[in-house]
């Protein structure tokens, strides 16, 4: 048993590792840049911020947010590209970086070339604006640009002009050629074969992949790129809700479905078998959003029975507890409806099937020639033994309450997570996103680890098969 648990818990780490590493790799594919969406919404106290305080600002946001540092313990790159790849900030500068090494096989000219038009920006950001106002334009249009030709037309536009007895513009624009000339010389030399070579790259501890995992193992998801808020703090907010709608579900759906189940397979065939059978499939085959659509045109609006509200969690935030509790309640009536009729649909056809076969086992006749009760039966012999699919579904609970119910959360107005989730895609909200991913993996997996250890309480066979390689 004790082997048994210790197998299962590493099948859960390792998992839980792997599914993780799959998130972090789609998280770092989302569209934009983070640090560009974290400096977006950070309110500058200048009204004009000079190009220092901006690469300053962008240094420090990609500092704290451990975006400076490689993605990875370790990473494989063609032999050109060097480790320095990872002092770029910028996502699109690290690609703008090695495009041009890909393309010239040189690696510290095109260093030197991106450091240089970056040095540009913030000399000339602290010039009159009408000054070299076409150079400004000519920086910007080749910025993130890897066609080699167009970078050495804009060489030639630099090589022109005259800076005067401004030293500094006149060395970088001599350092900014320099570049330009090898990056067109590597160009020339056509395709370089170290790039097919393949280089390891071992970082260490400090990469984002460790620090992304180690912050949410200790509840911290970071901020959220919409509205700031910490991911935490939107994400409760949001659970509250759906942990309501779900565990009243769940509740009543076992209640009812259990018994009805239990008792259809044991009187199979019976007019009530066959009502029970019919009456289940009807509801599993409705769709979620139809039966709510319905739910509020015939028991929430004025033209037809308004019994219940259309949708919402009540007005009533200044009564008492008792006042407020039973406005919600009120509220969320056809919510809870709309998430039980399909799980009970479901339940009582698993309980059925599991019940029938076995009723039809050996045990359950030696029971029957005994003399037993019917009840003693039903539910001492067979309801014990027919529990593995129970447990089974038992253990998509855990994730059940995580993710919610995308439209019936959205046509009534629930805020729960559901509905989080499908705003967070929306806008775009990546961060968001992938922990409440991250949270409905990790709540999965545990909810399978207890299902696994509820089988061997339930059947201690399953516990003896595995560690003896029996089956």
């Amino acid at each position: 048993m004790f082997r048994y648990i210790l197998l299962r818990l590493g099948y859960f780490l390792i998992t839980f590792i792997v599914v993780s590493l799959v998130l972090f790799g789609l998280s770092r594919l989302a569209p934009g840049d983070p640090v560009d969406k974290y400096m977006e919404s950070e309110i500058v106290s200048e009204q004009f911020e000079s190009y220092t305080n901006f690469t300053d600002r962008r240094q420090k946001i990609a500092s704290d947010h451990h975006l400076d540092l490689p993605p990875f313990y370790l990473s494989i790159t063609p032999k050109s590209v060097p480790r320095d790849v990872y002092d770029l900030v910028s996502r699109s500068s690290r690609k703008w970086y090695k495009q041009l090494v890909y393309k010239t096989n040189n690696a510290k000219a095109a260093k030197g070339y991106i450091d240089g038009l970056d040095l540009f920006e913030l000399l000339l950001s602290q010039k009159s604006t009408d000054q070299f106002i076409s150079l400004k334009n000519e920086i910007a249009r080749v910025t993130h640009s890897h066609d080699i030709e167009q970078i050495q037309q804009f060489g030639k536009m630099l090589g022109i002009i005259q800076f005067g007895v401004d030293e500094d513009l006149d060395k970088l624009q001599t350092s900014v050629l320099e570049n330009i000339s090898d990056l067109a010389q590597g160009k020339n030399e056509g395709f370089h074969f170290g790039l097919l070579v393949p280089k390891v790259m071992w970082h260490g501890l400090k990469n984002q992949y460790h620090y992304w995992l180690k912050n949410f193992i200790r509840g911290d998801f970071g901020i959220s790129d919409f509205d700031r808020r910490p991911v935490k703090t939107r994400i409760w907010e949001a659970l509250c809700w759906t942990l309501l709608i779900n565990i009243v579900s769940i509740f009543l759906a076992y209640l009812i479905s259990i018994p009805l189940g239990v008792h259809s397979a044991y009187r199979s065939g019976s007019r009530f078998d066959k009502n029970v059978s019919w009456i289940t499939m009807m509801l599993y085959a409705l769709p979620s959003f139809w039966v709510a659509t319905l739910a509020i045109t015939f028991f929430a609006s004025s033209e037809w029975l308004h019994w219940f509200p259309s949708g919402g969690l009540g007005r009533n935030t200044q009564g008492s507890f008792i006042a407020r509790f039973f406005d919600i309640a009120y509220h969320l009536v056809l919510p809870i409806f709309c998430v039980t009729y399909l799980a009970l649909a479901f339940i009582i056809r698993q309980v059925r099937g599991a019940m029938s076969q076995t009723l039809e086992q050996d045990f359950i006749k030696t029971a029957r020639a005994k003399g037993l009760a019917s009840k003693q039966i039903i539910w001492r012999h067979a309801f014990r033994n027919s529990l593995l699919p129970l447990i089974t579904l038992f253990s998509n609970i855990l994730p059940a309450t995580i993710a919610g119910s995308v439209v019936v959360e959205i046509i009534f107005s629930i805020p729960g997570m559901g509905r989080l989730a499908f705003n967070g895609i929306l806008q775009q909200d990546w961060n968001l996103v992938f922990t409440i991913m991250m949270l409905a993996t990790l709540l999965t997996l545990l909810g399978t680890f207890f299902a696994d250890i509820l089988y061997t309480r339930v059947d201690p066979r399953i516990s003896l098969s595995k560690s003896h390689g029996l089956e």
